[in-house]
């Protein structure tokens, strides 16, 4: 089902002129993960994502990632991360930044419907400019269990920038898109993000967000028989 209706998203995507949206961009992303969970609900996990913006013509960014999570309770999440970012400049050189970010995320669900709120804190340091730039993310979610290997959701993300004055309001992010559970260790996930820059310029970006995860799981040990 997916791949029957995939090609027409790309396209309908790809159809809009940037001659039209002078101050929008088309962008896609993708992602490639592994996650491995120990038998204490630690996750532990590596992510590559890879970047085109320009219409999906050019490289934007090229970043590794390392992740680590731990659930204190069923409804809780506690994780940091670590990014390493190849990313395109404005003179078109590739410059090397490193991102850690730490987040709590807290979800309640109520019949087939689960809402999630997440915070994340996230620190950048740009090698070539040697200056640290710290934001602040706040993201609001609401998915669907509808009995199927689809969860569809909705979104909303802010983004804030540290400034001298306090936090500087940079964007505010919208998304749709499915989760899709292949079997007990593939999943894909389908998002399609519209943000909107707050800085009065009215700069659009939308992006289609294709990403893979393949999970593996701690086998517990079975109590050895006297």
């Amino acid at each position: 089902m997916l791949s029957k209706y995939t090609p027409l998203l790309l396209l309908l995507f790809c159809g809009f002129s940037e001659k039209s949206f002078a101050d929008s961009d088309n962008q896609v992303w993708s992602t490639a993960a592994f996650r491995y969970t120990t038998t204490q609900d630690v996750k532990l996990g590596f992510v590559q994502h890879l970047r085109l913006d320009q219409n999906a013509s050019s490289v934007l960014s090229v970043m590794p990632a390392l992740e680590a999570s731990i659930s204190p309770h069923k409804q809780v999440d506690i994780g940091t991360g670590y990014r390493f970012i190849k990313k395109r400049s404005k003179s078109g050189d590739f410059e090397t930044s490193h991102r850690i970010d730490v987040n709590a995320e807290i979800e309640k669900s109520a019949g087939r419907l689960t809402g999630s709120y997440r915070l994340r804190g996230q620190t950048r340091y740009e090698m070539d400019k040697n200056e640290f730039d710290t934001s602040l993310r706040n993201r609001l979610a609401l998915s669907l269990d509808t009995d199927s290997q689809f969860t569809p959701f909705v979104a909303s993300e802010s983004f804030s920038d540290s400034a001298d004055e306090g936090l500087e309001h940079r964007s505010v992010r919208s998304s749709l898109g499915t989760a899709i559970r292949i079997d007990k260790n593939h999943r894909l996930k389908l998002r399609f993000h519209y943000e909107i820059a707050l800085d009065g310029s009215g700069d659009v970006e939308r992006i289609l967000a294709l990403g893979y995860q393949y999970r593996r799981k701690q086998k517990k040990e079975s109590a050895s028989t006297p």
